[in-house]
């Protein structure tokens, strides 16, 4: 027995020093038996137990690093089973013990393994918390970046494919950037580096940047080379030569595509012979566009006869329906049931198949149901973007779906969709209260931030360091969205998938004599949706072709200072009152109050100075307010902002010639001599010349209700991110730029007065309105908003102003004191005076009408003093009679 014993000790010894002779000779073992697994030499099986043979090995010889990194290499025996299950446990395991080790090389297997698990949730569906716990590791340990790139370079591309799902394509370039960057720095792929540039290129093409488009399509293709990427990239540049009207170029990017893949090993796979007939089907929509009827069907007969995927034969019905003289309810009917899929994402199979097949066939009625779950799945993917550009984009996109609903919609469910088109950022913004405190305060901190890194890139320009700080802090915002819908689930479910407003619901909270009025315009038509309390309707009106230039020029005749000129727009005025206001005159019977919801170029106009007769302005009969959306306008009712009536706090940086002695003036922003007179009558806190610092606003403006600018703001039409209001120039930072209103927090501000040039301009964002400095107050949380729509004058602009705060202080709604101070300086000297609208209609009301709300001390003060007095005397009057 005992020799028996000794025996089998030397074998054991023999074998364990032969299998440390395998393990210690062949570097990168594990990396070897899966490259025997992938290429068939041996079987998941067979594989799994020589890697847990060699991770036995590496515990037992102490090799912490070897024994963890083989879990990145152990899932991949199950994933060839298709056992997701032992994947994910086994992923699982391996994070579990890295977290007992902190050292660089563990640090760089966990993160592969994380990074990987999120690939894998990802490819499932999931949530990509493994993808966020991957990349903030990365940011904790930068050696990563350099240890595993490729690893890092696949990470970030996951995250931008998943921006993609959900249409956010300014998110999905932001992680695609930082991609190219780590595979410029680190790799010498060229494949993987092409896998990026095609992916910028195609973020790109949904963004409408051609230019960028075709400079990423093409870097793919030059840098590539693998055929079937090679292949792809061309058919891509093919699609964006025939989109901008560069045929020759188009077809010759389609005959090089289908060379390419015919010239090589891909041409009997079916990955190759797909894109061999998505260039088939492009060549046939070139032969369409040459009236090459017979070309265009062989090409796509030969798609249809043996396609490799329900897309290319799709799309080879829909060209086929373009060639004349085809059985065309055959091919109707082909196609409705081919696209009747579940496949809704951004990046496959589209609702616009079905719509497209339903509209050829004239089905109207199926098809605008189709267009409603369009709408709704598009204001979904909206709300659940990050990035304010893709949320601005697909509010584009809903607008113009819109306009097809609204085509056929009935009145009763017309309304919902006239809302989703209307400022969805806003109200996600207001409603960002239900947020945990932690995420609320590093949600601020990530928005200060991008806003700062954005206004030194305005300021000096954006150079390479300064873009990958933007870059990364933007990556940073991506990952706190995830931690809080996981962690929020109340705030993601209002916020995600909030629905708008029921007009029943509406009509309970309007006032008895009020009229909410919404207008959505498309190039022909204009939609008027009216709600009283006690009544609804929606009327539908043709556009004239000439509606818009009518308008901006009667909009230019009225904002253009006209020193004492006569003022000869009325009978334009009486037009667009027939337009606009006489179509619903049967619901302003006994109407005092109007609430109006502008679209388009209706966001400019001032309804004021609209006449039903000669000098007989709308002004006369109503007050208004203006809004963004009824949803938030109701919104803003139900939620309550409470300050000091008193508390006014007021800038009026150019009251004097103070600010020419700065070194960082502005020529073009002068005096503005009644600015003093304007702010000497505000009972509040007054900043004047030197004293009104863009410092003391932010050190200042969170301990009052009102906040009051005398001074001047410049937008700029084109970029509303580089529109600012100027303070003092003490310093080269004294411009309060929209980035930071947008970081401001106004939750304790009741109204802000923008009584400064041009203060509610700027560009106009179909389906989110005017994106002005008024705008951005609204963002940050103020309830209402009294702002110019043009540059104003100086004298009018404070006599407006005094008489705007003696109506207020004495407790009228916002509405109906800025009505009746204009109404005075119509009737007052300076008045006839100045007898236009431009001296007058600028100034408007944006946000709740509400009176300003005081404290309890604000209003039962008088009460309790008097009543202390009254109890004085009766003890005085005790004691004496005591005495």
């Amino acid at each position: 027995m005992k020799i028996y014993l000794i025996i089998l000790s030397l074998a054991l010894s023999f074998a364990l020093e032969a299998q440390d002779l395998v393990f210690s000779t062949h570097s990168n073992y594990p990396s070897k038996i899966i490259d025997s697994l992938n290429n068939g030499r041996i079987e998941p099986y067979q594989a799994r137990a020589k890697l847990i043979s060699y991770q036995s090995w590496a515990k037992r010889k102490g090799k912490v690093s070897e024994a963890i990194d083989n879990y990145y290499y152990l899932p991949w025996t199950f994933y060839a089973e298709a056992n997701y299950n032992e994947v994910i446990k086994t992923y699982q395991k391996g994070i579990k013990e890295a977290l007992e080790f902190t050292s660089t090389p563990i640090d760089t297997i966990r993160f592969k393994l994380l990074s990987d698990l999120g690939s894998l949730y990802l490819v499932e569906n999931n949530l990509v918390e493994n993808l966020s716990m991957a990349y903030q590791l990365y940011k904790s340990n930068i050696e990563i970046e350099k240890s595993v790139p490729t690893n890092l370079l696949s990470l970030l591309n996951n995250y931008a494919y998943y921006h993609q799902l959900n249409g956010d394509w300014e998110q999905s370039v932001i992680y695609l950037k930082e991609a190219q960057r780590i595979g410029k720095t680190y790799l010498k792929d060229p494949e993987l580096l092409s896998y990026v540039y095609r992916n910028l290129g195609r973020a790109y093409y949904f963004l409408n940047q051609k230019t960028e488009t075709e400079k990423y399509y093409l870097l793919a293709v030059q840098t590539s080379k693998e055929a079937l990427n090679k292949a792809k990239g061309l058919y891509d540049l093919g699609i964006l030569y025939q989109e901008t009207n560069r045929p020759v170029k188009a077809e010759t990017s389609f005959h090089n595509s289908i060379s390419t893949i015919t010239h090589s090993g891909f041409a009997k796979k079916p990955l190759g012979q797909i894109v061999v007939q998505r260039n088939q089907l492009g060549l046939a929509k070139s032969s369409i566009s040459r009236g090459d009827y017979n070309s265009a069907l062989k090409k796509v007969l030969l798609v249809k006869q043996n396609p490799i995927s329900i897309l290319e034969q799709l799309d080879a019905i829909l060209i086929q329906l373009e060639i004349p003289n085809h059985n065309l309810d055959t091919l109707y009917e082909a196609g409705l049931v081919l696209s009747n899929t579940n496949l809704t994402n951004y990046t496959s199979i589209s609702p616009n198949h079905t719509t497209a097949f339903l509209y050829k066939k004239a089905e109207k009625t199926k098809a605008i149901s189709d267009y409603q779950n369009l709408v709704n799945w598009l204001s979904h993917v909206r709300q659940n973007n990050i990035g304010s550009q893709a949320k601005f984009r697909v509010s584009a996109e809903v607008h113009d779906l819109t306009s097809e609903v609204l085509k056929y919609a009935n009145s009763q469910n017309a309304f919902e969709f006239l809302e989703l088109t209307k400022a969805a950022e806003l109200l996600e913004i207001n409603r960002r209260i239900n947020i945990k405190e932690p995420f609320v305060k590093e949600l601020a901190h990530l928005d200060r931030k991008i806003s700062s890194l954005s206004i030194k890139a305005t300021e000096y320009g954006l150079d390479s360091t300064l873009s990958l700080k933007i870059r990364q802090a933007q990556i940073e915002q991506s990952i706190l969205s995830q931690k809080i819908k996981k962690e929020n689930p109340t705030y993601y479910q209002e916020n995600y998938f909030w629905k708008p407003a029921e007009t029943e619901e509406i009509q309970k909270k309007l006032k008895p004599k009020e009229l909410l009025i919404s207008y959505f315009m498309d190039e022909t038509d204009i939609y008027i949706y009216v709600i009283k309390n006690n009544k609804k309707g929606i009327i539908k009106l043709q556009k004239d072709t000439e509606f818009d230039n009518r308008l901006l020029s009667f909009i230019n005749n009225i904002s253009l200072n006209p020193g004492l000129g006569v003022y000869n727009s009325d009978s334009e005025a009486q037009f667009f009152y027939s337009k606009l206001i006489e179509p619903i005159s049967d619901y302003l019977k006994g109407v005092e109050d109007l609430t109006i919801i502008r679209d388009g170029l209706l966001n400019i106009l001032p309804y004021e100075v609209l006449a039903y007769a000669t000098d007989s302005y709308l002004l006369e009969k109503y007050s208004i307010t203006y809004n963004y959306s009824s949803t938030l306008a109701l919104e803003q009712r139900v939620k309550k902002h409470l300050s000091d009536l008193t508390n006014i706090l007021a800038f009026a940086p150019y009251t004097n010639q103070g600010w020419t002695s700065s070194l960082f003036r502005n020529k073009s922003l002068g005096q503005l001599p009644f600015s003093d007179s304007e702010v000497n009558q505000i009972d509040g806190t007054v900043y004047k010349n030197e004293n009104a610092t863009k410092i003391k606003f932010l050190e200042n403006y969170q301990k009052h209700g009102i906040i009051h600018f005398a001074t001047h703001a410049q937008m700029d039409d084109t970029d509303p991110s580089k529109s600012f209001i100027a303070f003092f120039p003490d310093s080269s930072d004294y411009k309060l730029y929209t980035e930071e209103l947008y970081n401001l927090s106004l939750k304790n501000t009741q109204l802000v007065v923008l009584s400064a040039c041009e203060a509610g301009g700027g560009k106009l964002q179909k389906g989110e309105g005017l994106m002005s400095l008024a705008r951005g107050f609204a963002y940050a949380g103020c309830p209402a908003v009294i702002t110019t729509l043009w540059k104003a004058n100086d004298q009018s602009t404070a006599w407006l102003s005094e008489r705007l705060h003696h109506y207020l202080s004495k407790g009228w709604n916002k509405a109906k004191a800025l009505r009746q101070a204009k109404l005075d300086f119509r009737a007052s000297d300076i008045g006839q005076e100045f007898d236009h609208p431009y001296y007058w209609a600028n100034f408007i009301l944006i946000g709740s009408d509400e009176p300003l709300e005081k404290t309890f001390w604000q209003l039962y003060k008088w009460w309790l003093i008097g009543s202390m007095f009254i109890v004085l005397i009766l003890i005085g009057a005790w004691r004496i009679k005591k005495t």
